[in-house]
């Protein structure tokens, strides 16, 4: 389709352009109209999406036009509308003739009358001049005699009774000779090739003589085509001499036989190295290397083993039967493996009866974690003075009264509050005093008994360190349980349990774990300032005031080593505690931890 489409009236199932504007509601053009929607209805069906898209004159016009399809335009009526943002929408109605549709009815001429015809239907022809000059009946009836005077500019002698069709072709002059030869040899070949016309025998010798003209070209012009052509598609290149970066064209097959590069370059062949040559004397010099090996390799051996260094292990070639007691030290150890059994430590999952042996840490911390913390969870909401436990929380009334709820994570981290009373039903536990920021379901809380909890230490075993190098075995080379008790030297298991110790309480709160029980803990240390049996200037960094009211101190250096008691307000300006006196005034430096 095309703008040949456009006519000045539309023609049943023809295709057809219709040109249109698109106005705003102001009555102004729009140009870049959005999501163009053009729909159409033949005889009043339902409106469907045209074929085409209507399409604005370039440019920024705010004129468009559509192309319809002859299946679109085949239809008495056909409806058009066009949608868009921005516009209005756009009706345009077409009426598509049809033979029969349009019919004639000449009732004047150049404001005369027209006469009645003398046969019906027929127009009767009044012709009086030609070629502006007057003409006469006398003037055609003389043509039958002497023809078209040229002095006269009239046509003699005959009557013209013609009902055929008009003739366009007449002309003042007739064609000159010459004019015709010229018309003549000047007429295009093609289409003349009729079998025994004079147009076939013209173009076999033309032919013939094309093939004549081939016999005449020189060897130095086709050498140079051929050179032209080779050089086109870079085979030239096979016989001269290489030029960096305009040789073969990269990826091509004979770029991909001398380069291994995500795109195959010629320029990565090297022939000093990458030659066949080349390649024929690497395979000599590996043939002779191996030769000299063979020569010597008996006189390597010593008692029935090879005498050399090893630089790789097996994965799993190292079981527990092949380490010798104490043979794993703290140079052994890899910085990843430390790491990997801290992490080990402080994720691991508190349950059954695991991790349970008397006098071990692992039961210190697990009656830690019983005599301290009763539970945890998600908040589902929170107000002003309360805080609504996880769905799972106890359903007895008062069950949770005078314990300790900490906000370990989420809307309100790091504040704890006392419960007052706790109604079963609805899960909403009464706190005191107020939050500084309500809790909310985003909240994770942990709920804490009172009381004094100590963790014993935790001790080593002993591992002798002679046998292994500073990293030398690192976590693939080792078997699942290749190290066991006996091969963890006593520094070992001291550099094992700093790590555990020392490791940073970030990053360990899973749900569950020993890590997550010491998580909603805030370690401080006092400082100058305000040191009393009553408050203490410390390091604390959180700047909202009341912040840690009612949050237990435990006392862990100093004179007040073991001690606790609550807190009873904040200043986050300088961090200052006040709490329920103590029986002495800490010092700086006295470090304790907020449950």
């Amino acid at each position: 389709m095309a703008a040949s489409d456009a006519r000045p009236v539309p023609k049943k199932n023809v295709a057809y352009r219709v040109t249109f504007p698109i106005l705003d509601a102001d009555g102004d053009l729009v140009t870049s109209a959005g999501s163009l929607d053009s729909e159409v209805s033949k005889d009043g069906g339902t409106f469907t999406d045209c074929t085409n898209e209507a399409t604005e004159i370039a440019t920024s016009s705010g004129m468009y036009y559509l192309d319809l399809t002859n299946t679109e335009m085949n239809a008495d009526t056909v409806a058009i509308i066009v949608k868009s943002t921005g516009g209005k929408t756009t009706p345009i109605v077409l009426y598509p003739e049809e033979a029969g549709d349009i019919r004639v009815d000449v009732t004047q001429w150049n404001s005369s009358n027209v006469a009645t015809p003398t046969v019906a239907g027929v127009p009767e022809v009044d012709v009086t001049h030609m070629e502006g000059g007057t003409q006469t009946v006398t003037d055609l009836k003389d043509f039958a005699d002497a023809g078209y005077d040229p002095a006269t500019n009239k046509v003699q002698g005959v009557v013209l009774v013609d009902t055929t069709t008009t003739n366009t072709d007449m002309v003042s002059e007739p064609p000159t000779a010459a004019a015709v030869a010229d018309q003549v040899w000047d007429e295009a070949k093609s289409g003349h090739v009729g079998a025994g016309s004079f147009g076939e025998e013209v173009q076999a010798h033309a032919l013939s003589s094309e093939i004549s003209a081939l016999n005449d070209v020189s060897t130095a012009e086709v050498n140079a085509e051929v050179d032209t052509a080779l050089s086109d598609i870079g085979l030239d290149h096979l016989l001269s001499a290489a030029v960096v970066g305009a040789d073969v064209t990269n990826n091509s097959v004979i770029a991909y036989l001398v380069s291994k590069s995500a795109t195959a370059d010629w320029d990565d062949f090297v022939n000093t190295t990458d030659a066949l040559q080349a390649i024929r004397d690497k395979q000599t010099d590996i043939e002779t290397d191996t030769q000299d090996i063979q020569s010597r390799l008996p006189a390597a051996l010593v008692g029935g083993a090879m005498d050399s260094d090893v630089s790789n292990i097996q994965n799993g070639a190292i079981t527990a039967a092949a380490i010798a007691t104490d043979a794993v030290d703290a140079d052994a150890l890899a910085t990843d493996a430390v790491d990997e059994i801290a992490d080990g430590v402080w994720d691991e999952i508190i349950s059954g009866a695991a991790h349970n042996t008397a006098n071990s840490a692992g039961r210190r911390l697990r009656i830690l974690n019983e005599a301290v913390q009763i539970e945890d969870g998600t908040a589902q909401a929170g107000a002003a003075s309360t805080i609504t436990l996880a769905a799972g929380a106890n359903a007895n009334d008062n069950f949770y009264n005078h314990t300790l709820v900490v906000i370990i994570g989420g809307t309100g981290v790091g504040q704890a509050r006392s419960i007052d009373t706790y109604t079963g039903s609805s899960k909403v536990a009464d706190v005191i005093p107020n939050w500084v920021t309500n809790p909310d379901n985003t909240s994770d809380y942990i709920i804490l008994a009172a009381g004094e909890h100590h963790v014993a230490e935790v001790h080593a075993g002993a591992i002798d360190n002679a046998s292994f190098a500073a990293g030398a075995i690192d976590a693939a080379a080792i078997a699942t349980g290749a190290v066991d008790a006996d091969a963890l030297a006593t520094d070992a298991v001291a550099e094992i349990a700093d790590g555990v110790w020392d490791e940073a309480r970030s990053g360990h709160s899973t749900a569950g774990t020993y890590g997550e029980s010491f998580f909603g803990m805030v370690h401080f240390a006092a400082e100058a300032g305000t040191l009393s049996t009553t408050q203490a200037t410390t390091d604390l960094a959180e700047a909202t005031d009341d912040h840690y009211i009612g949050r237990t101190i435990v006392w862990l250096t100093g004179v007040l080593a073991g001690q606790a008691t609550d807190v009873t307000d904040y200043a986050g300006a300088n961090g200052l505690l006040t709490f329920t006196a103590v029986t002495e005034a800490p010092s700086a430096t006295d470090r304790g931890i907020l449950v």
